[in-house]
């Protein structure tokens, strides 16, 4: 499987990083991003407009300890979720629309 990180001048997060520390967490996230796919812990999704990628997110997929039984619990974690610039603000955004709502600390979903 192959992994593909575009890096652009646009940055969001850090700007002032230059092209060389973006090189260095791109490698960094792609040898994850792979490890964690191989372990069937990571799946990415993509929010398409038309024919465009306007969106991506991914689930981090990993195990709680057992609580109240002998099975171990299964949680998952959103994280990476971006939207292109130009697109925010428009409603295109998953969270609140698949049912998450602001906590203090994270953006939750009640099952």
């Amino acid at each position: 499987m192959e992994c593909y990180f575009r890096t652009t001048d646009e940055r969001d997060i850090h700007p002032e990083f230059d092209g060389e520390r973006i090189g260095v967490i791109a490698g960094g996230v792609g040898k994850y991003i792979r490890d964690y796919i191989d372990k069937g812990m990571y799946v990415g999704f993509l929010g398409i407009l038309d024919t465009e990628i306007v969106c991506s997110t991914a689930l981090l997929v990993y195990d709680y300890p057992p609580l109240f039984s002998d099975k171990n619990r299964k949680i998952g974690h959103v994280l990476n979720f971006y939207t292109k610039r130009e697109f925010r603000g428009k409603g295109y955004s998953l969270y609140k629309k698949c049912g998450y709502f602001d906590s203090e600390r994270c953006m939750e979903y009640l099952l």
